[in-house]
């Protein structure tokens, strides 16, 4: 086999790997760390509380969580991502749990607080299924993108946090 073969392989690969989950909620873009540090900040979580990553990629959200003391449970649909956030939260696995495995398609567990990334043509879709999985769901952070008709409760820095009633 050539090496051009082999690389287009990978690529294409790759390709599938990271583009097509667009068509389940949004690509892989690393949340800065200041972002990261506010949103867990707004979602105002304590040592021992549990936070929901939906869409974790590389681990960033969970790894700053488990830092805090808090538990941290995240969903990634993409393997590449999926197996590096596992290599990159290894030391905090006492906190961090990851699943390979769309969130769309599980009962969600129970989370004192989530932080997801999602696009906006998934964020109707995401508050119905928060609704339906929970009596009172957790409060949520969303990074950029707004449930169409709620208010968030706040707001800063293209993030929204929202408490449900």
């Amino acid at each position: 086999m050539s090496i051009f073969v082999i690389l287009w392989a990978t690529g294409a690969i790759m390709l599938v790997a990271f583009g097509l989950v667009v068509a389940v909620g949004a690509p892989f873009l690393p949340t800065k760390k200041e972002y990261v540090e506010k949103a867990l900040d707004m979602l105002d979580l304590k040592s021992g509380d549990t936070l929901l990553d939906l869409g974790s990629g590389d681990g960033r959200m969970l790894a700053a969580a488990a830092k805090r003391g808090i538990y941290g449970i995240g969903y990634e649909v993409n393997f590449f991502l999926y197996v590096y956030s596992l290599v990159k939260t290894m030391r905090y696995r006492k906190y961090v749990r990851i699943i390979c495995r769309s969130y769309w398609s599980v009962e969600l567990p129970k989370a004192d607080g989530i932080f997801v990334f999602l696009l906006k043509p998934y964020m109707k879709r995401l508050n119905n299924k928060l609704l339906s999985n929970y009596k009172k769901p957790p409060p949520l952070v969303s990074f950029v993108f707004k449930i169409p008709n709620k208010k968030p409760n706040e707001s800063k820095d293209s993030l929204y946090l929202y408490k449900f009633s």
